[in-house]
């Protein structure tokens, strides 16, 4: 038992630690928020603590579960790059303006979160076939029996096939 729980600690100093990786049935019921959309801007500042805070802007292309086509959503998250200072947060998924991604959300005062921290960013993907689903979860372990595991990230053969997945489970 001692094993487990040095190992446990050894692991969390680089990544966040999940008894289980929700399916997109749990995540589609717990979010208040799923979108497919663009990231189309970045503001990033100290806030009164002298925090690192970055804002996302994300236009949604088509709002799946509280939002509508064209709104424009912030995301709100504590870290970031400002002025050569990195602040990261274990676990949470870097955003970037151009990307593409379905993301499921929680409010959070007038914008909103991610869902768990870093499991709700799935990175839409162009190749020579369309458009393709992978699931962003660079630094989150899993506990596997005795030890923490790296999960592979889900992959969806489409945009389409991970949106039907999404809308049978509302």
């Amino acid at each position: 038992m001692l094993w487990l729980l040095f190992s446990a600690l050894s692991v969390s100093l680089y990544a966040t630690l999940a008894s289980q990786i929700p399916s997109v049935k749990q995540m589609t019921r717990k979010s208040a928020v799923i979108v497919d959309a663009e990231v189309t801007n970045q503001k990033v500042f100290l806030d009164v603590k002298g925090r690192i805070i970055t804002l996302s802007t994300l236009k949604v292309s088509e709002g799946l579960k509280g939002a509508k086509l064209g709104q424009e959503l912030v995301l709100y998250q504590v870290g970031g790059e400002l002025d050569g200072r990195v602040a990261r947060i274990q676990g949470a998924s870097i955003y970037r303006p151009g990307e593409r991604v379905v993301l499921f959300a929680q409010p959070f005062r007038s914008q909103i979160v991610s869902y768990g921290l870093g499991l709700g960013k799935f990175n839409v993907v162009r190749t020579h076939h369309g458009a393709e689903v992978v699931e962003d979860i660079h630094d989150v372990h899993v506990l596997n029996g005795k030890s923490f595991q790296t999960p592979k990230p889900r992959r969806f053969p489409s945009l389409e096939a991970f949106k039907t997945e999404i809308r049978g489970a509302l």
